[in-house]
């Protein structure tokens, strides 16, 4: 498995770039919510789509060149939902 990097509490892991050249990074559903349906469906508001691959289960990737401020989305969404940490 590759090594996760950790921007402000969340853990990503770097996967290959999408077909336009842009950086992809996932993150496991429980960052946002423990049910994956419901973590997909909040994830979908910041550009979030379900991650099939069968190594990472339970993953949710985004493009995103700035992980800062998509680790600033994530908390955000998660502390709207009332909850400080799901984990």
């Amino acid at each position: 498995m590759k090594e996760p990097v950790t921007k402000n509490g969340v853990d990503f892991v770097r996967i290959n770039n999408d077909v336009n050249g842009n950086p992809r990074y996932i993150f496991h559903f429980l960052e946002l919510s423990t049910d994956y349906d419901e973590a997909c469906r909040i994830a979908s508001k910041f550009g979030g789509k379900r991650y099939r691959a069968k190594w990472y289960g339970g993953g949710i990737v985004c493009q995103s060149y700035n992980l800062v401020d998509l680790a600033q989305s994530i908390l955000a969404n998660r502390i709207a939902m009332g909850r400080n940490a799901v984990r």
